[in-house]
């Protein structure tokens, strides 16, 4: 009986690791490349939004942050394609939140939900009054 106790034990524990390996691991490596893909040197402002004109899903996010109430810095493409070429990003919209050391804290492509909003800031430390 404790044999199979243990046999169980040791099963549950190699499948645990395989989900690890699998799922968890993998989120983790897309979150810091995601970070990475987007560099805020040159952009001013500690939430930044990159947009497109006639974006659907850029108007959506506008509006979320306005829900939120946080001011961000809105960079267009057809206005600034250089920022965008500097910045690497190669979708729109991106959110990219910017920590105290001048880093990426976060970034979210695509229209952003309240919370994803919420999440930015508070890995960016930012306020509504920032």
């Amino acid at each position: 009986m404790a044999d199979l106790v243990v046999r169980i034990l040791v099963v549950a524990a190699v499948v645990a690791a395989a989900l690890l390996a699998a799922v968890v691991l993998p989120r983790l490596a897309d979150r810091r490349s995601a970070r990475r893909g987007v560099d805020l040197n040159g952009v001013d402002g500690d939430l930044v939004l990159f947009t497109a004109p006639g974006c659907d899903t850029c108007d959506r996010a506008r509006d979320t942050l306005g829900r939120v109430g946080v001011p961000f810095t809105e960079i267009a493409h057809d206005v600034d394609p250089d920022a965008f070429e500097a910045a690497g990003v190669d979708a729109v919209p991106t959110l990219a939140a910017r920590n105290r050391r001048g880093g990426v804290a976060g970034v979210v492509r695509g229209a952003p939900s309240e919370r994803q909003v919420r999440r930015l800031m508070r890995a960016g430390r930012i306020t509504k009054s920032s």
